[in-house]
């Protein structure tokens, strides 16, 4: 019961009715023991005759072995690994306790082949060991030989309880090394892994041996990231026979992935370059000189088929921030893996311009993110899952399911202002007025062949003002959202003149190059530069100059 006062410690003895101790001696009571700190005794049970039994003894003794049952792992976050009685509850990135690894998937190794460490079962070498954080052992307090016959050590990991269903197994989420040497070998993780490792006192192959815990002091394994944004309890049991003796837990992050907003800075930007493109490439290669690095890459929407982004430290740790690249499609950017620059891929085809992050705002220190109603779900569950740039779960959602490409690049963009930002947003009002009032003005020869003529693009909105008014209130709810969402106002945003061709069943397509959908570089020194499609009309450029 509790409070209750200890009947016996070590090195004593107690007689039962003497001394104001007493306790029942039928043959169903039990008494109970607990290990105050590890190693071994043995507990005497005797009984004395007394009157005419006198000289009668019987006596009893059993050896208790107690060992030491202890994980810790960096919960303090200062990379030192310590006990803590909150070691084992949920871990908040925002916080400044609770253990946070960063994912391994960077490339250390010199061989010229790009390809992310956490992929293989061992730590890649001196360099590596930057991304392989320690879990200490407690060693069990006793000698090799003390080790009673069938104890177990188990080091295991899974997922937290009440998470969703379909989320990574914990054994996709970490992978635990054998110790913390440059070249040590995987013991728990990925498949051929398993979720477990037994520390065994005659070991098999895939055993650990049992001497690395006996005597005093810690072991420490490694333990790297693979997933992003997600929590695995990784749990030390020790068992006899299989039966479970005692255990201790603890509870980690792997960090989550940060689409970054158009206000962080960049140091390079990737242009894609094919037959038929060589004029666009070459003039943002002319504009872009001596502001910022270009790569040529793809031949095609190089923009669409992925989404840089970042991993960091976590608050209270060592500053760390690498650029990440999540590849949406096939095997593209997975050769851009560096040493500081990880990558990481989802199949998913071309969502990259349907996903935008804000920059810092109130509430939200890493930014908010936006995207389109029809992201796809594989996308959607990853994102949500960082957690940090949603609102409890809740990304920002806007309605672009009327668009052909239903992505919200074509309706809005967030560009650096100062110490501020801006909202670009597409405005098709202003874009027909603009038609309109400017008959001087004609549509550029190149886009007129295909677009029409302003006579023409204007006689198709005016045969047609339901579809006018269908845009227009699509695109106020764009506005609307956006400064409900990221508590702005009018005077955060501004509108870009964007014409849509209404002609046609379905969705609705920009009928002339939609200067919203543009590039925006902050690089690391030097004013923001904004890398704006010609619209093909002077005064939709003049009206956004102005």
């Amino acid at each position: 019961a509790a409070n209750e006062t200890p009947l016996l410690i070590a090195v004593q003895t107690v007689t039962n009715g003497m001394g104001g101790v007493s306790w029942n001696t039928g043959s169903t009571a039990h008494v109970y023991l607990q290990a105050v700190e590890p190693g071994t005794a043995t507990l005497v049970y005797s009984f004395y005759g007394t009157g005419e039994a006198e000289g009668i003894v019987s006596r009893a003794s059993m050896k208790l072995t107690a060992v030491s049952i202890n994980i810790d792992g960096d919960y303090y976050r200062n990379g030192i690994p310590a006990d803590h009685p909150l070691e084992a509850d949920a871990v908040f990135f925002t916080n400044d306790v609770g253990m946070v690894i960063l994912p391994n998937k960077n490339d250390d190794t010199d061989d010229g082949i790009p390809n992310v460490d956490c992929a293989d079962n061992v730590i890649n070498g001196h360099t590596d060991l930057a991304d392989i954080y320690a879990l200490r052992i407690s060693r069990l307090g006793i000698s090799y030989d003390a080790i009673p016959d069938g104890l177990t050590i188990e080091l295991s990991i899974k997922n937290p309880e009440g998470e969703p269903l379909g989320m990574p197994a914990a054994q996709n989420r970490v992978r635990i090394f054998r110790s913390l040497d440059q070249n040590a070998q995987g013991v728990v993780g990925p498949v051929p892994l398993t979720d477990k490792v037994l520390f065994r006192k005659n070991p098999g192959p895939n055993d650990m041996d049992m001497s690395l815990l006996v005597g005093f002091g810690y072991y420490n394994v490694g333990i790297e990231g693979i997933s992003h944004g997600t929590e695995v309890v990784v749990q030390l049991t020790a068992k006899v026979n299989g039966q479970e003796l005692a255990s201790d837990a603890i509870r980690l992050l792997i960090s989550p992935f940060l689409v970054l907003s158009n206000t962080d800075k960049a140091t390079k930007i990737f242009v894609a370059n094919a037959s038929g493109w060589e004029d666009f490439y070459n003039e943002m290669v002319f504009a872009l000189d001596g502001i910022i690095p270009v790569v040529e890459y793809g031949s095609d929407f190089t923009q669409d088929y992925a989404e840089i982004g970042a991993t960091m430290s976590a608050p209270n740790q060592l500053e760390r921030k690498r650029c990440t690249i999540a590849g949406f499609f096939g095997d593209r950017y997975a050769d851009q893996v560096a040493q500081d620059t990880g990558f990481f891929h989802i199949q998913a085809g071309n969502p990259g311009g349907n996903i935008e992050a804000s920059p810092p705002i109130s509430g939200f220190p890493y930014g908010r993110l936006i995207v389109g109603s029809g992201l796809q779900a594989n996308i959607k569950q990853l994102l949500e899952a960082q957690k940090i740039q949603t609102d409890n779960g809740r990304m920002i959602e806007l309605p672009v399911g009327w668009l052909r490409v239903k992505h919200i690049d074509e309706v809005m963009a967030i560009i650096p202002v100062g110490s501020d930002f801006k909202v670009l947003v597409a405005d098709f009002q202003q874009a027909i007025d603009l038609l309109r009032n400017n008959p001087e003005e004609e549509i550029w020869e190149p886009y007129n062949e295909f677009d029409g003529t302003r006579s023409q693009i204007l006689s198709a909105y005016d045969n047609n003002p339901e579809k006018v008014t269908e845009i227009n209130t699509e695109l106020a709810a764009v506005r609307h959202i956006l400064a409900q969402e990221l508590g702005i106002d009018d005077s955060n945003f501004i509108k870009v003149p964007v014409a849509f061709k209404i002609v046609g069943g379905g969705s609705y397509d920009t009928v002339l190059p939609n200067m919203v959908n543009m590039v925006v570089i902050k690089p690391l020194s030097g004013n923001p530069v904004l890398v704006v499609p010609h619209p093909g009309f002077v005064p939709f450029a003049t009206a956004l100059s102005n």
